[in-house]
């Protein structure tokens, strides 16, 4: 009898805990008083072109991004990845000695460069790096890419 008891507990509870709103702002809340923050998307940064590298990774590999903004608004974003000797990354990243002796991790380091190059259109699109989604294999590639740009457009932003 105890165990039904408990178990139609916690059955109710989750069931209540699921129907709640997740979106209902407290009512001493910043938004509640009119004082919200402006979202990212409503952030103006003042006009130019910004570079920044990233630092190396563990095997020296680092990014660069650039972006463009005019009007406040960001136009055009730029992502180059490079190896450790400073060459950038391409077709033959995930080779060794220029083969493929292991066609899994150059499969995977190929796509990693595939799912990269979306990242800089997804911010001009979203004008918001928060909401940069990672593409599956260049999940490594968005964490870096995420903080270097965020740190640029602090660096950006209009006072």
């Amino acid at each position: 009898m105890f165990k039904k008891l408990v178990t139609v507990s916690l059955i109710a509870t989750l069931l209540l805990s699921g129907c709640g709103n997740k979106n209902a702002a407290p009512k001493n809340s910043k938004e509640a008083n009119g004082n919200a923050k402006p979202a990212a998307t409503e952030m103006a940064y003042k006009d130019g072109e910004y570079t920044k590298d990233s630092e190396p990774d563990e095997h020296g590999g680092y990014m660069t991004a650039t972006v463009t903004v005019k009007d406040g608004k960001i136009t055009d974003a730029g992502l180059v990845l490079y190896n450790g000797d400073g060459s950038e990354k391409d077709e033959n990243y995930g080779k060794e000695n220029g083969e493929i002796k292991n066609q899994e991790t150059y499969d995977k380091a190929q796509a990693s460069l595939e799912g990269a190059k979306d990242y800089p259109k997804q911010l001009v699109e979203k004008q918001d790096i928060t909401k940069v989604d990672s593409v599956t294999g260049a999940t490594h590639t968005h964490a870096a890419y995420v903080e270097l740009v965020s740190k640029m457009l602090e660096e950006a932003k209009a006072e």
